[in-house]
């Protein structure tokens, strides 16, 4: 590493900025963050629209059950 780099990271860490690190480097990591909590938001309404699905198909057999179970209301009744 040249001695400008060290000396230029030492004057940051000085001014309260660990490192010196370009806005380029910034944004492109602040861009990465974006994409993952994006990814994370849609594999979480994925699940949650899986469990509705879930619950839905649950109570549809409950409210349906086949003829000849144990429980299940007849027209004639």
């Amino acid at each position: 590493m040249p001695l400008s780099w060290a000396h230029g990271e030492e004057e940051a860490e000085q001014q309260g900025q660990p490192g010196a690190v370009s806005d380029e480097e910034e944004e492109e990591e602040e861009e990465e963050e974006e994409e993952e909590e994006e990814e994370e938001e849609e594999e979480e309404e994925e699940e949650a629209e899986q469990q509705e699905e879930e619950e839905e198909e649950e109570q549809e057999e409950q409210e349906q059950p086949c003829e000849g179970q144990p429980g299940a209301v007849t027209v004639d009744e």
